[in-house]
């Protein structure tokens, strides 16, 4: 009786000999832990592992570790016997700095300006959200700031402008193209001319058997005026 027990006692040992000794093939170099890998892999880079997981790579274990940094996706391995490092590839990369599109287009936000000023812009930039934008009237210089998704007016500063050539938006060759598109002939004289608060340019033209004086806004070269004589012989 007792060699059976014996002989069962043996059969045992030997048995869970052979699970761990199975348990350790199945681990095989695995010495450094999951959390001890996140450890290592946070000790060495500021990004955020979004996915670890226990690999084999060239035959040895190894936790294959996808991390998000500020310039793109990267996958690395973590050694699982040393703790080494190895392998960082960047799989992609991010557009530093990308403005969100505001929900306001610069040709939209130009005209608002134009709209709500009656006069040019003269020059947009946008940063933050934010329009700074300069529009010239025929009495005022205005620098204003709009917010590029409402479009509300958030600051606005007027300063007067004396009215002369260096102040206008239409130069005299604009204004010529612009009569002579009105009238054909041929130019005889073109003045910079101001009257009650308005500066416009007055284009002669010679036609033939007709004379035109054609009066151009100087700021937004739209026709004011067009009065055609007819030559005596």
């Amino acid at each position: 009786m007792n060699r059976k027990w014996v002989i069962i006692s043996v059969f045992v040992i030997i048995g869970v000999i052979g699970i761990i000794g199975i348990a350790s093939a199945m681990k095989g170099d695995v010495k450094v832990t999951e959390a001890e890998a996140r450890n290592l892999i946070e000790a060495h880079y500021t990004g955020t592992i979004k996915k670890i997981s226990l690999t084999k790579s060239n035959g040895k274990d190894v936790y294959h570790v996808r991390l998000e940094e500020k310039t793109g996706l990267y996958t690395l391995e973590v050694d699982a016997g040393t703790g080494n490092i190895q392998n960082l590839q960047q799989v992609k990369k991010e557009n530093p700095e990308r403005e969100e599109i505001p929900a306001l287009s610069e040709a939209e936000a130009k005209k608002l300006a134009e709209e709500t000023y009656s006069g040019n812009v003269q020059g947009l930039t946008l940063k933050d959200k934010i329009y700074s934008i300069t529009v010239l009237t025929k009495t005022e210089e205005i620098k204003l700031e709009m917010n590029a998704d409402s479009g509300k007016i958030t600051s606005e500063d007027k300063s007067s402008i004396e009215k002369n050539t260096k102040q206008v938006k239409l130069t005299e060759e604009q204004a010529k193209k612009i009569a002579l598109a009105e009238v054909n002939g041929k130019i005889e004289d073109i003045d910079l001319e101001e009257e009650d608060d308005s500066v416009f340019y007055e284009v002669e033209i010679d036609s033939g058997q007709q004379e035109a004086t054609i009066q151009i806004d100087a700021f937004t070269g739209k026709i004011l005026s067009v009065a055609i004589e007819n030559e005596e012989d």
